[in-house]
């Protein structure tokens, strides 16, 4: 357990990013929570009628799956796909979707938007010309639905969350600087930009060693873009990858 004694932060809420602390913790980590993004559900315009004309409906988050369902449950609808073939962007999605017993028909091998475009190209009778549902937050990026279109699938998109950034107290930064944490995580884009906004140059500079760990490329190119030097990427876009690729850098970091 070679973090054992390292203090990681995750940025995520505890509702949120639970697996993730368990996870490092199993390894010996001291996690230190440091929310720095509040996910607030959009009351979204949806006929919850028109749900049985789609073919598939595509989940790219956890937050996606919980918004939409109350979405329906707004509606008067029980959380069903009624008869659409399910995607989940990936394990944890998956996983959300599941609670809820709806069944999962697809999850790509790469847990990203380019991963499920593969995916649901290959899938059988293919994509086109088929009724794809989106829900999504209000800041994802629009590789999914355009690539989508391009594969000539109809796409409706259903905004049904906004990511904002919390109210941080000034001791709460001053006690993350204190802390001196040894890692920092992203699991997301807004993650690092509002870690970056929350904490300011100077308290970000009084961090010193910290390194800073990202779940994959599209919050690796978030966090650079907001001026931090990411030292670690996750190669498998999991929790269970991203705690493995923090071991392994610590392992290498040992020897």
């Amino acid at each position: 357990m070679s973090l054992i004694g390292k203090k990681v932060v995750v940025t995520r809420p505890r509702a949120q990013a639970g697996k993730l602390a368990a996870a490092l913790e199993a390894l010996g980590a001291e996690v230190i929570e440091f929310p720095t993004i509040v996910i607030e559900p959009i009351q979204a315009r949806f006929d919850v009628a028109s749900l049985n004309e789609f073919d598939w409906v595509v989940f790219t988050s956890s937050n996606g799956v919980r918004c939409f369902a109350d979405v329906l449950e707004r509606g008067g609808v029980p959380f069903s796909m009624q008869g659409a073939k399910v995607c989940a962007v990936g394990p944890a999605t998956e996983a959300a979707l599941e609670e809820r017993s709806v069944a999962v028909d697809l999850v790509p091998e790469e847990f990203i938007a380019e991963g499920v475009l593969s995916a649901l190209e290959l899938a059988e009778a293919g994509i086109a010309r088929r009724r794809v549902l989106l829900p999504r937050g209000e800041l994802a990026r629009d590789t999914l639905p355009e690539g989508l279109r391009d594969l000539g699938a109809e796409v409706m998109e259903v905004v049904v969350y906004r990511t904002v950034c919390p109210q941080v107290s000034e001791e709460a930064k001053d006690a993350l600087v204190a802390a001196q944490p040894d890692i920092v995580t992203f699991t997301s884009g807004s993650t690092a930009r509002h870690y970056v906004k929350t904490l300011g140059p100077t308290r970000i500079a009084a961090l010193g060693e910290a390194v800073y760990a990202s779940i994959g490329p599209q919050t690796t190119l978030a966090a650079e873009e907001a001026g931090l030097k990411i030292a670690i990427e996750s190669m498998r876009h999991d929790v269970p990858g991203f705690a493995e690729a923090l071991e392994r850098y610590e392992d290498r970091e040992l020897r």
